[in-house]
């Protein structure tokens, strides 16, 4: 990465990382950051459509299911075994290191898979959506900067995984509309 980059991305880290850290700011920071693993705020968020409103039209959990499979597979399988990028916690000696979560030496960081669930999650029910498109991207901002916070992740980390969570979201629609994925919600 060329050094202004990787200063720049450096900066702004240690700028959100070093905001004041208090027990209802880590809790509130942990609560995202936690919701955002595999997606799971995005299912919690698509119960309503699914059994409250009349939606006929319920292949949108399909989507989200192939997304979810399609960001673990790309990040963890490949994308953070090519790249190879520490993590700012144990990179940066000055990083407020906030939560349990095992992030070792052999836990890379690029692109966040974080931030590629929920911005493929915020992509499909979008999509899916579009009169609450405010509060799926708003969720998936908290959750990507709640990351920058805890010290697990650099901002170009959270960059990469909304770019790779958003083509996947796409592209789990592309594929499920291609492969004619049936309407659960049709009679």
């Amino acid at each position: 990465m060329p050094s202004i980059l990787s200063s720049f991305d450096t900066n702004l880290f240690l700028l959100i990382n070093h905001l004041p850290h208090n027990y209802l700011f880590n809790s509130i920071n942990l609560l995202f950051s936690a919701v955002g693993y595999f997606g799971i705020i995005f299912f919690v968020f698509s119960l309503p459509l699914l059994f409250l409103e009349e939606r006929k039209d319920k292949r949108f959990v399909v989507y989200l299911l192939t997304a979810f499979i399609l960001v673990s597979v790309a990040n963890s399988l490949f994308l953070k075994k090519l790249i190879k990028r520490s993590r700012p916690n144990t990179a940066l000696t000055e990083t407020i290191n906030v939560g349990n979560e095992d992030t070792g030496k052999n836990d890379y960081s690029f692109p966040s898979t974080h931030a590629a669930f929920a911005f493929a999650g915020a992509y499909i029910l979008t999509r899916e959506d579009k009169k609450r498109w405010k509060i799926w991207y708003l969720a998936a901002l908290f959750i990507a900067f709640s990351r920058i916070y805890l010290g697990k992740h650099y901002p170009l980390d959270i960059f990469g995984g909304a770019i790779v969570g958003t083509f996947l979201g796409w592209l789990s629609i592309k594929i499920g509309k291609r492969a004619g994925v049936a309407n659960p919600g049709k009679k």
